[in-house]
């Protein structure tokens, strides 16, 4: 067993930059899973590289995107919203789309650090309209997981890990073999 003892609580010295400027979203169909730093599995929480079949597709994040999490009996909620500042058909038919599918949730923070969750079952979508306060549609990104909020490298949001061979371990369950 590895050391499972807490080294150190706090963030690093100086100013903070605050809110989300890139969001990614992931067909949770085109997902083959994260390959985590040390080839360990989810417990070091950084991701070096998303292994997927699809592209990403990109959201609006204008300056009120934000993120927040909540762990409750064991159970992380993460929620991503976001403000798209358009009312129109092709918007309303992307986001009833969007709305019957799940996806994997990428977004880069201002402070220069990536981030992913909705590991085992994808994330789920769901949007208002509003034409007070600006006219728009509110989009919510939600995932209930096992898993805390993951950290990316850079690399593993840019590249395009394809071709990938689930093979069987009996210890393990499965692992991946990039080719």
């Amino acid at each position: 067993m590895g050391n499972c003892r807490i080294q150190n609580i706090k963030p690093p010295c100086g100013y903070r930059v605050e809110g989300i400027d890139l969001i990614r979203l992931l067909d949770f169909d085109d997902f083959d899973g994260f390959k985590f730093d040390g080839d360990d599995l989810y417990n070091n929480c950084l991701v070096m590289a998303v292994l997927r079949s699809g592209d990403f597709v990109e959201v609006d994040s204008p300056d009120t995107a934000k993120y927040t999490s909540s762990l409750q009996n064991g159970i992380y909620t993460h929620t991503l919203e976001t403000f798209i500042g358009d009312l129109s058909a092709e918007l309303e038919a992307t986001l009833h789309l969007a709305t019957k599918r799940r996806y994997i949730v990428l977004f880069h923070a201002k402070n220069g650090r990536y981030f992913a969750f909705a590991y085992e079952a994808g994330a789920t979508v769901t949007y208002a309209n509003q034409t007070a306060e600006g006219i728009g549609s509110l989009v919510t990104i939600t995932a209930t997981s096992i898993y805390p909020l993951f950290e990316a490298t850079e690399e593993a949001v840019t590249q395009n890990i394809v071709n990938v061979e689930f093979i069987p371990d009996f210890d393990y369950g499965a692992y991946c073999e990039i080719k």
